[in-house]
Order: C-alpha cells, then structure tokens, then sequence
C-alpha cells in the first residue's frame, strides 16, 4: 500500500461514472500492520487529492478492523500519510459506542470572523 498511487484516484473514480458516485466520495484504503495497528490511506472528495491525515477516518478504520477481527478493542496505532500515526482506543465507559483519537496537534491558522 506504500507504493499504491492514489493521488489520481479521481480520474478512476470520475470514470466510474455518476450511477456509482454522482456527488462523488471519499475511500479509504486500510490495510492492518501489525496487532495492533493499521495502515490507512484517504482520498478526499472536495480535496480531490490524498489526505495526509483525518481523525474520523481513522477511528472508522478503528471500528471496521476491530468488527472483523482485525484488530482488538483496544488502543490501536493509525499510520497515515503525513508520517505522524494517530491512537485510537475505546472509551472506557463507552466502548461499543465511542472512540477517542489522539495525535500530534499543529496550528495552521489563526484568524477573527468578523
């Protein structure tokens, strides 16, 4: 999956035509690496392009995985594009129902609505 080029998956996906996808759609591409990990790949539409990274589609990897046998339900380690893997883990309280992401946080705006 390191080497699948995705980056011009619209052209692919464009060409399936509009009984597919009219308003177009995201993927995934998930693949597990290892117990307790998963390695995920996101092309967005709207971006039209790979997204390095996304928290709610990791946890929907997470969930998918752990509902096949993937993976345990327990913290799992997400390997994304942007080389910098996120955790997803079950809410203790809550963990058929709610999962907590987790990873490295960069501000890349700041700004005032007027």
């Amino acid at each position: 999956m390191g080497t699948a080029r995705i980056a011009g998956s619209d052209d692919c996906l464009q060409a399936a035509g509009e009984n597919l996808a009219p308003l177009r759609t995201n993927v995934n591409f998930v693949r597990a690496a290892g117990r307790q990990a998963l390695k995920i790949r996101t092309y967005e539409r709207g971006v039209e392009a790979e997204t390095l990274s996304c928290g709610s589609r990791a946890v929907a990897a997470v969930v998918i995985a752990t509902l096949r046998g993937l993976v345990s339900p327990r913290a799992v380690t997400v390997h994304n594009r942007a080389g910098e893997p996120l955790t997803v883990r079950p809410h203790p309280d809550r963990p058929k129902r709610t999962h907590w992401v987790g990873g490295p946080v960069t501000n890349t705006f700041e700004g005032v609505l007027a």
